[in-house]
């Protein structure tokens, strides 16, 4: 039995992980890695998987995108799954890895060959006193949910477009404005601060980055206990284009249009119901997008032993 159970999702990043199978092999091999692959057909398969391949390996390895990586890690913490896991990034956003520094697979596989562990907070969404679902990276209101749901369907329609990411995203921006999806209004509590605003994006995040490579949350910690919360309250279209190009040189927290909150948990609520994204995924119930009035928003410390 080989130490590392590597578990490939081919469909992330628009099929992107399925063809660069070889370049993985090669790189594994070039690093002298110990490995079994396994290549998952569905996400009721890849949860199959890692609840068996946590019994039968020392390391439980998730090859894809961000969600995959949310799939792995919600049945391990869910079914209270002890595992040491790890992350290579094969997905279209990869704000995860790349906020972990592995974000190449010459980095990815440097970090497996030498197996330093380091325990790591989770996110957590909380609904009616019962965890819903975990996140490694980030849950996101508004402008996320939108986004998320435009480029979905944007690379259904256009195979050939809807590989960028950029133009995906940008077009979703647009339309979210065009569908009056934002602003939305929130009631937001943390231990300090209670705010009720109109809110274009709302960002809870463990990881620095957003949208691929946007440094949203400068501060945001992988260790720290908290969740780092950056929020764009109303504005229009042109000026929040020029507040995610400011993120980009870490200048927009000082924006007014921009409140940044460092704090264990969160409350929100709403009187119109609101959707859920985390780690690239809309929280569902029955194949449907989950509808919110009230959510609490946070942390669990060191829930994970993850190779870094």
């Amino acid at each position: 039995m080989k130490e590392f159970a590597i578990l490939l999702n081919p469909s992330s990043g628009s099929k992107r992980a399925s063809k660069n199978i070889k370049n993985l092999q090669n790189a594994l091999l070039k690093y002298e890695i110990s490995y079994d692959l396994f290549i998952s057909k569905s996400e009721d398969d890849l949860k199959k998987l890692t609840r068996e391949k946590s019994k039968t390996h020392k390391y439980l390895i998730a090859a894809g995108g961000d969600s995959t990586f949310l799939i792995m890690v919600n049945e391990l913490l869910k079914r209270k799954i002890p595992a040491i896991v790890g992350l290579i990034g094969l997905g279209s956003s990869d704000d995860i890895v790349r906020d972990y520094g592995f974000l190449t697979l010459d980095e990815a596989c440097a970090t497996l060959k030498n197996k330093s562990i380091q325990q790591i907070d989770i996110g957590t969404i909380k609904s009616s006193g019962k965890i819903l679902s975990y996140f490694i990276g980030q849950a996101n209101i508004g402008l996320g949910v939108s986004v998320n749901r435009y480029v979905e369907n944007f690379k259904k329609k256009h195979k050939l477009w809807g590989k960028s990411q950029f133009i995906g995203g940008l077009l979703g921006m647009y339309y979210a404005y065009k569908k009056h999806e934002v602003p939305v209004l929130l009631n937001i509590k943390s231990k300090d601060k209670e705010i009720e605003k109109k809110f274009i994006l709302t960002l809870f995040t463990k990881i620095k980055y957003w949208a691929t490579g946007i440094k949203m949350a400068p501060g945001a910690n992988s260790t720290d206990g908290f969740l780092q919360a950056v929020f764009f309250t109303k504005c229009g279209f042109f000026r929040l284009l020029k507040l995610t190009l400011m993120a980009k040189k870490e200048t927009h927290l000082k924006e007014k249009e921009v409140i940044n909150i460092v704090s264990k948990k969160y409350s929100v609520s709403s009187i119109k119901p609101f959707s859920i994204q985390i780690d690239g995924e809309i929280i569902k119930e029955n194949d449907k997008d989950k509808l919110f009035t009230n959510v609490e928003i946070g942390v669990l410390p060191k829930a994970i032993k993850m190779l870094k």
